[in-house]
């Protein structure tokens, strides 16, 4: 997660106000943008909170007990819709979701109801400079199997490459390459139940994922979204994996232009970054204005602006990533639901990574997560 030890507050002068949680993640930055300007329309004050990852957590928890005053907090889908639902502390919303563009439902609805408004998405994309590699090259707006990735990074990029995959990073970055296909059908680590599949059967795509680690820029272990972003624009790497999300500040700071290829993996997860209305809110009735209000393709394409994903089918957006986001939407596959996600993930990041940095081998790292996992599902 981009952090930044800040909190904005941005207030104003209306009468009656909704109270914003959100990461201080550069994809929500519009939100901030006094020249953008996002909620001056708006018939109500917004405050509008960010908060670094490792300060919003505690504020999440702090806001679902009650604390805080805020109305509408931010979240991945993956991690926190499925609780957030069944434990009652989100309320149903009732905007036009049929103008997302495809891929975005998933991560908004429980139960066939719409509990989370998106605010930009975050999925698996390549962003490599044109005339390294011929090979690579070919796939320029198309789709990668991993195992081809992996090929071409480490022959056509060595040293020259970057994956994400410092210990707070490391599973979601990872996801693509454990995935397999058998019988036309991707294999996930969860289950459509939640449950955790086997170890054996992902150990050998782990295994080839960490061998990426010899070829790629020192200190790939340390990498979060930032540091990849650098290497691309200092030129240190000249092929990156990223977010999605983070290609509006990386195209900010160093135009993304024709000189860059951009792809997908066929094998993509993406998730929707969300904003969800407490139950425990009084002001109910104006964020469900402000939900109306924010879904439109004029605010959708200022939000583009930093986070580079547009939401809206009829968001004109024309930047040199488009189709790959187009590819990505198509083709990239959830984590299924789960209960207790973070707890889960969590081991996960913990055991990729040890078998990353070499602390264990791909068969202990996964067996240990698994064998803790299932433990946890047992109780």
């Amino acid at each position: 997660m981009f952090d930044r030890s800040f909190c904005f507050k941005r207030i104003d002068k209306m009468t009656q106000c909704i109270k914003i949680l959100a990461v201080a993640d550069p994809a929500v930055f519009a939100f901030d943008d006094e020249k953008l300007d996002i909620f001056s329309a708006f018939s109500h004050k917004v405050v509008f909170e960010m908060h670094p990852w490792s300060e919003y957590t505690k504020l999440l928890q702090l806001s679902l007990s009650g604390s805080g005053g805020y109305d509408i907090v931010m979240f991945p889908g993956h991690l926190f819709l499925k609780d957030l639902v069944d434990n009652k502390q989100l309320s149903p919303l009732d905007f036009n979701a049929d103008k997302l563009r495809r891929g975005l439902a998933y991560d908004i609805k429980m139960h066939d109801r719409l509990y989370a408004f998106p605010a930009f998405y975050d999925g698996h994309i390549i962003v490599f400079k044109k005339g390294v590699s011929a090979r690579l090259d070919a796939y320029d707006n198309k789709i990668i199997e991993p195992d081809t990735f992996i090929k071409l990074a480490t022959e056509d990029f060595k040293g020259a490459f970057s994956v994400k995959a410092a210990a707070s990073e490391i599973f979601t970055d990872a996801l693509p390459f454990l995935r397999y296909t058998h019988n036309g059908t991707i294999q996930d680590i969860y289950t459509q139940d939640g449950l955790i599949e086997k170890a054996d059967a992902f150990t050998q795509r782990l295994a080839a994922y960490c061998s990426l680690k010899d070829s790629a820029l020192p200190g790939t272990d340390k990498f979060g979204n930032e540091e990849v972003a650098s290497a691309l624009i200092k030129d240190e790497a000249q092929l990156i994996i990223t977010w999605s999300g983070q290609l509006g500040l990386i195209d900010r700071q160093m135009p993304l232009d024709e000189g860059y290829g951009f792809a997908t993996l066929s094998t993509a997860w993406n998730v929707a970054w969300n904003f969800g209305l407490l139950e425990s809110s009084c002001n109910k009735e104006i964020c469900h204005e402000l939900f109306d209000y924010l879904c439109c393709s004029d605010i959708d394409k200022k939000c583009a602006l930093y986070s580079g994903t547009p939401l809206y089918k009829d968001t004109v957006f024309d930047r040199p990533w488009s189709k790959a986001l187009d590819l990505l939407l198509e083709h990239a596959k959830p984590l299924p639901f789960a209960d207790s996600s973070p707890a889960k993930n969590g081991l996960l990041y913990e055991y990729i990574y040890k078998a990353y940095t070499g602390q264990m081998d791909a068969t202990q790292a996964l067996s240990e997560a698994f064998l803790k996992i299932g433990a946890m599902e047992r109780s």
